[in-house]
């Protein structure tokens, strides 16, 4: 008995190693906080201006209204909740629920890029027919059909193998096997094949633009209007240093995030370089909804405009009421002045 007191006196008594020190998230939080805030204030200032004009309001303009709704709710509802709280892993639900909507972010980003630049194309390519079948109408129903294969793509998991627990969260699901071949086949086809086909439409419209004797043809129609289309060639040329920037930005995290899955050794043995390099891919990937608002307001000739008249009209009134509100103080003074002498003089 005396052994085993000593004994457990002695384990006792062996020094602990150096107390476990938590990740410091500040830089993340502060990051992630910047990226979030401008998300919502660039796609909201952006949506509000389209909602303003009913010039911008056409059928190629739905696409980046809708656009600019998920980059807002991107940033309101993803973003700010999730990677600048560490709390949020305390709400079982939202927890739960916080990598299928991450998830469903990316996958609208990416086909409403598909379509922008699918738009372009049938708009060079067919240009009469394009003017008479496009309309409103139709273009909302693809949003909304956009909108619903990408809820469906994102929140699958959740419907087939990674229920919700309201006790506690359930980021992924134990069956592995069943998780890679999610990332494999959903982001195989609902990431990569429409970027494929971004890359094919943008080919195509570059072989159109550059055509010499395609361009002379267009321009011989007598029915067709040069504005609209000469219109439409600049938006295309422009539209497509935006979906550049969105391929630059978005596809490293993607292709990381699948190798990561298929190698997932690599995390255990390479964890001092992969995940600082995983981490600074998933800035660059978030920050594009903040981006996105800010380039379509550069490049995109209408939006440039409307904003440009907005600031101006502000300017101005603003400079009318200054202006206004001096004039009166100064008739005020002279008016008080002349009350005052006109006293003096009866006195």
């Amino acid at each position: 008995m005396n052994s085993m007191s000593n004994d457990s006196n002695q384990s006792s008594a062996i020094p602990s190693g150096p107390p476990i020190v938590p990740p410091d998230f500040t830089h993340q939080f502060i990051l992630m906080g910047i990226i979030g805030s401008v998300s919502i204030i660039t796609n909201a200032f952006l949506f509000i201006i389209i909602i303003r004009r009913k010039k911008l309001r056409t059928p190629a303009n739905d696409i980046l209204f809708s656009m600019f709704i998920c980059g807002f709710l991107f940033g309101a509802v993803y973003v700010l909740p999730k990677w600048t709280n560490i709390e949020y892993i305390k709400w079982p639900i939202y927890c739960s629920l916080s990598s299928p909507i991450g998830v469903f972010f990316a996958f609208l980003f990416n086909l409403h890029q598909c379509l922008v630049c699918f738009d372009k194309f049938l708009a060079l390519k067919w240009p009469l027919t394009y003017r008479i079948a496009v309309n409103h109408c139709k273009m909302m129903t693809v949003i909304v059909v956009i909108w619903i294969v990408a809820g469906f793509a994102a929140f699958s998991p959740l419907i087939f193998y990674r229920p919700i627990n309201d006790k506690f969260c359930i980021l992924i699901s134990r069956d592995f096997n069943a998780e890679s071949t999610y990332l494999k086949v959903v982001y195989g086809l609902v990431f990569f094949v429409p970027l494929i086909l971004m890359v094919l439409c943008y080919t195509g419209i570059i072989i159109i633009v550059n055509s010499r004797t395609q361009m002379d043809k267009y321009r011989n129609i007598a029915s067709l209007d040069q504005t609209f289309f000469s219109i439409t060639v600049k938006t295309a040329k422009q539209m497509a240093v935006i979906s550049g920037v969105f391929v630059v930005l978005w596809l490293p995290f993607i292709a990381l995030s699948l190798y990561l899955v298929v190698n997932v050794h690599v995390v255990v043995h390479q964890r001092s370089w992969i995940l600082p390099m995983f981490e600074a891919f998933r800035f660059l990937a978030f920050a594009y909804p903040a981006i996105n608002p800010i380039l379509c307001g550069y490049y995109v000739t209408s939006i440039r405009r409307a904003m440009r008249h907005d600031v101006i009209r502000k300017l101005t009134v603003g400079n009318k009421k200054s202006s206004e509100k001096h004039s009166n103080s100064a008739n005020y003074t002279n008016s008080t002045g002349l009350h005052l002498s006109s006293q003096s003089q009866a006195f």
